[in-house]
């Protein structure tokens, strides 16, 4: 007899159910979002917490104190020959501090990131600029300072705060010594009511702390016991004659850190302010402007 091959049975295929409505989806999406950032949120708890024992700062961006106390650790000797994308402003916008020769270590995750001068024969058009990258995403995969830096205001001159003009010029009212060079007509009509040379240096962003001129922004100092007159130099050429024969000048431009937004500015005078141009018109402009709009 033939062997007949039994079947076997199969199963029935699976009804395909009915397509979840986009308001179902919609929930669902939403549901595992909530559940994502949850799980986010406690990550980057962990790891702020891990690095506490540290000493590490929280992350604060949007705190002009915190970033002036990380652009505080910028000494010159253990941070120079940089380009100006790898400046102390530029690094600290990005919650890096200066923590010794050519390194740098984030204020909250504590990583390091490793800046070396290379031999000029052997520099490569992209070794600064991978090095900038790395100030954005050098940081611990999840610290808050990834790619959540500073606002950029924070590393341009502050022309713009009257007021702050004001405390400055305060600070410095009984600074009364002459005025070399042409006064700007900005400086003139200010009319903040304090010596000319109080008015002058207030203007370039110094301030009285102690018995010394400070700038708040680049750390810059110079004690007022040395200084007998202050001089507005009208080019590069007299700045220089004068830092070799006139040491008791004082040249507020040319005194910040050279990386400082105050300091950046060309001495070529316009025809119309009598400011420099660069910086100083801008801080010419804008205090002609407030001056209008908010007066005392």
């Amino acid at each position: 007899t033939a062997t007949m091959s039994a079947e076997v049975p199969r199963e029935p295929a699976p009804r395909a159910g009915p397509a979840a409505s986009p308001a179902a989806l919609h929930c669902q999406i939403r549901s595992a979002l909530d559940v994502l950032g949850t799980q986010l949120k406690q990550t980057v708890e962990m790891t702020q917490a891990k690095y506490a024992h540290k000493g590490s700062s929280p992350c604060q961006p949007w705190s002009r104190p915190a970033f002036l106390e990380r652009v505080a650790t910028f000494k010159v000797f253990t941070w120079f020959a940089k380009p100006e994308a790898l400046s102390p402003l530029q690094a600290a916008r990005h919650g890096w501090a200066n923590t010794a020769a050519d390194e740098l270590t984030c204020v909250s995750c504590a990583h390091k990131l490793s800046c070396p001068n290379p031999d000029p024969s052997e520099l490569d058009a992209s070794y600064w600029s991978a090095i900038v990258a790395r100030l954005e995403d050098g940081h611990a995969p999840f610290c808050p300072w990834r790619n959540n830096g500073s606002p950029e205001n924070f590393i341009i001159a502050d022309t713009d705060d009257l007021a702050a003009l004001r405390t400055r010029a305060e600070s410095l009212k009984t600074v009364d010594l002459p005025v070399e060079g042409d006064v700007p007509p900005a400086i003139a009509d200010a009319d903040l009511g304090v010596p000319a040379a109080a008015a002058v240096l207030a203007f370039w962003g110094w301030a009285a702390a102690s018995k010394s001129l400070h700038c708040e922004t680049c750390g810059a100092s110079a004690p007022l016991a040395r200084m007998a007159r202050v001089r507005i130099a009208a080019s590069p050429d007299e700045v220089a004659k004068r830092a070799r024969t006139d040491a008791d000048a004082f040249v507020p431009a040319d005194r910040h850190r050279h990386f400082c937004p105050w300091a950046r500015r060309s001495t070529t005078h316009t025809r119309d302010s009598g400011f420099p141009v660069g910086s100083c018109a801008l801080v010419a402009a804008t205090i002609r402007r407030l001056l209008k709009t908010n007066p005392a």
